[in-house]
């Protein structure tokens, strides 16, 4: 939609819509109040792009995602009723986080406006799974992939097993399947029952994830690939664990820098230490190595997060589930 937009504007399209895209998931609902103004970078630039009086699309993108939870009335705490007349915003969010709540409340602006009914204002949208026929149509598509896999067996491999047909409902996680294509081959080969869940479609696609980043680092360390492997899914897994506890949806980390301190030698200018150092320092050679393998995006090489939510979840389960394997283990 933030594409679109921005070509309409650049071919002068009359009464577009100027977009501002937000990720929610860097805020936690107290910050989030002031998400606009943050991403805009503070209230002078604020009041110049009010100032062009021109209507914004303020697209907040995973309200379901505010690190730590919580529900805050996003447009009216970010006062988007001051902006030119026209303006609008998008709340994205996964209907079940809103489950039991008056969402309509936290949603609707609560701004009174002479004559206008604002809570009128709301319109609800649900995005509707692929039907077979755009699923068919994306697999149709050319894929990023370094052996290409023609369409029909991509069809084929769907129509014998259906439980895997009805998870890629959704863009995201068709683009998941095509990536885990040749792990999901082998587990359909070796598998007793033909259903898959969306654990197996995760696990494939970090099997392809972690092979690919481990076969980069193979002629480099000499290490044998499996063990890389093992190592990525282990970094992963207590990373995401520990953001899960500390509740938080992204790291910040800056690394220390060393400075001269007469008589004294070398002194890092952190006093106190990170508690994500374990992770995210450049110091130990297997803690960068194993970083490597691992599905984070960065912003500014000091922020970092799980390139997409749902994996820091898979990671969060896949810990839980072998800390109970090795407590079975042990009785």
């Amino acid at each position: 939609l933030e594409k679109w937009l921005w070509q309409d504007i650049n071919n002068k399209k009359a009464g577009t819509l100027l977009p501002v895209r937000i990720e929610l998931r860097r805020f936690t609902a107290e910050t989030a109040k002031y998400c606009v103004t943050e991403t805009l970078g503070g209230q002078e630039q604020v009041l110049r792009l009010q100032a062009l009086n021109r209507p914004f699309l303020f697209i907040l993108d995973g309200y379901d995602e505010l690190a730590k939870g919580g529900f805050p009335n996003l447009w009216d705490a970010n006062r988007l009723s001051e902006w030119p007349s026209g303006t609008k915003a998008i709340i994205a969010c996964r209907p079940e986080y809103l489950a039991g709540r008056d969402y309509k409340e936290l949603l609707s602006p609560k701004t009174v406006i002479p004559g206008r009914d604002t809570s009128a204002q709301l319109l609800e949208t649900f995005l509707s799974p692929f039907t077979s026929d755009q699923v068919g149509s994306y697999l149709r598509r050319p894929q990023e992939q370094e052996v290409a896999v023609p369409p029909a067996l991509y069809e084929a491999f769907l129509v014998s097993n259906s439980s895997l047909r009805e998870l890629i409902s959704t863009p995201f996680l068709l683009k998941i399947f095509v990536s885990a294509f040749p792990s999901l081959r082998d587990r359909a080969a070796s598998k007793v029952s033909a259903s898959f869940t969306r654990s197996d479609l995760y696990q494939a696609f970090m099997e392809e994830w972690f092979s690919k980043e481990g076969e980069r680092l193979v002629e480099s360390t000499n290490w044998p690939i499996h063990e890389l492997k093992e190592t990525f899914a282990e970094f992963s897994q207590s990373l995401a664990f520990e953001m899960f506890k500390a509740q938080a949806n992204e790291v910040v980390y800056q690394q220390p820098v060393a400075r001269r301190s007469f008589g004294l030698g070398n002194k890092c200018s952190r006093s106190e230490p990170n508690p994500w150092e374990k992770w995210f320092s450049n110091t130990d050679p297997e803690v960068v190595r194993a970083r490597r393998g691992c599905p984070l995006r960065t912003l500014c090489g000091t922020t970092f997060s799980f390139v997409h939510q749902s994996f820091l979840e898979f990671f969060v389960a896949e810990e839980l589930w072998t800390a109970l394997q090795r407590e079975g283990q042990n009785e």
